[in-house]
């Protein structure tokens, strides 16, 4: 980007800190009042589909937990290949796809669809198997969004696929084996870090979607060498995110009036689907 236009962007920086200390006095206060706030943007937060640590709720339900955090393991085994841009590699394709159905699956059986059809569900719904479909897919979501940022952003892109070779593929596995042992050990220290980890990434992630969107739309593709210079889309893309996270913690809680899962104490309604936003 030419240099020129930086001053466009200080208004662009000024709005983005503006809505984020709106964003801050409006919701609920400490560690796990913040992060129930963004995960209120991506999550149902049923506390019953939830995992709990030091007695809260914790801000994303098990799916979604899983979801987010098999992002930024996949992200974390991409570091190294950080130009990698081929994105519809047969290796990929093969995984992604029965991710993709598996989490579909999964989170149907657990839905009401089964008492609406009068079935029993194929098999008992379990948390580890809810956050082990989010894993898979969150797993698959990294291998294609990077790889897809390297090929719009970067000039000198690589066209190879990502994860090459087997220990980081192997490491991608023994860490999403780790998460779901932490889970299942329900480990608070250990939930609550994950769950830091969920947040950032959920919030990372939509900023990298919109980065790149932002990218093609000023039509600046290719023309980077280093993230630093490209911070111009970055700083559009998080204002995005947060136009967005701020739009929907409004209107749910305009719609709710609460914060968190609206029907507690009243009888919650089967979900439609057990998974993001549903």
């Amino acid at each position: 980007m030419n240099k020129h236009n930086k001053p466009v962007f200080v208004p662009v920086g000024i709005v983005l800190v503006a809505l984020f200390a709106i964003w801050l006095w409006f919701v609920p206060k400490g560690y796990f009042g913040i992060t129930s706030a963004v995960g209120y943007t991506f999550c149902h937060q049923d506390p019953a589909r939830s995992p709990h640590a030091f007695g809260h709720t914790l801000a994303l339900c098990y799916r979604c937990m899983g979801l987010f955090t098999g992002i930024f393991i996949g992200a974390l085994w991409q570091l190294g290949e950080r130009r990698h841009a081929r994105f519809n590699s047969a290796p990929f394709l093969t995984f992604a796809f029965p991710a993709l159905f598996f989490y579909a699956f999964d989170g149907l059986n657990a839905s009401f669809l089964p008492k609406l059809l009068s079935v029993e569900p194929l098999y008992q719904d379990q948390p580890w198997i809810r956050m082990l479909s989010g894993l898979l897919l969150g797993n698959a979501v990294a291998l294609l969004v990077i790889p897809l940022f390297n090929r719009v952003f970067y000039q000198d892109f690589v066209h190879a696929a990502p994860v090459q070779g087997i220990l980081r593929k192997t490491g991608i596995a023994v860490f999403d084996a780790l998460l779901l042992f932490v889970f299942l050990r329900e480990m608070d220290v250990g939930m609550v870090l994950v769950n830091t980890v969920a947040i950032l990434t959920a919030i990372g992630i939509v900023t990298l979607l919109y980065s790149i969107f932002s990218t093609v739309i000023l039509k600046h593709n290719n023309l980077f060498h280093t993230l630093r210079e490209g911070w111009q889309v970055f700083l559009l893309g998080g204002l995005i995110t947060m136009m967005q996270i701020g739009g929907i913690t409004w209107l749910r809680y305009a719609v709710t009036g609460t914060w968190g899962w609206p029907f507690t104490g009243i009888g919650a309604p089967d979900l439609f689907f057990d998974s993001i936003g549903f």
